[in-house]
């Protein structure tokens, strides 16, 4: 897991203009497990790492991919 993030973020240092990187996680890991992948996900890719505002996830409209130029976007479930 470690290894894809680090090449995602070196393509997003080479091509900062690119639009978002969507990463679709399937995720059946222990919750602690979750814990720690987005704990990497958060050291690896810093700033890039699109994290929606709380009125955002309750119904604001979202960034469109234009502003999210150069960023990293996770798409998956939340936990229960």
């Amino acid at each position: 897991f470690r290894s894809i993030c680090l090449v995602v973020d070196n393509y997003l240092k080479d091509n900062p203009t690119s639009y978002p990187i969507i990463l679709s996680l399937e995720n059946h890991c222990s919750h602690p497990y979750q814990r720690s992948m987005a704990d990497l996900m958060k050291e690896i890719f810093g700033k890039k790492l699109f994290v929606p505002t709380k009125g955002q996830r309750s119904g604001e409209a979202l960034p469109s991919p234009e502003e999210l130029r150069g960023m990293v976007v996770i798409k998956g479930k939340r936990p229960p």
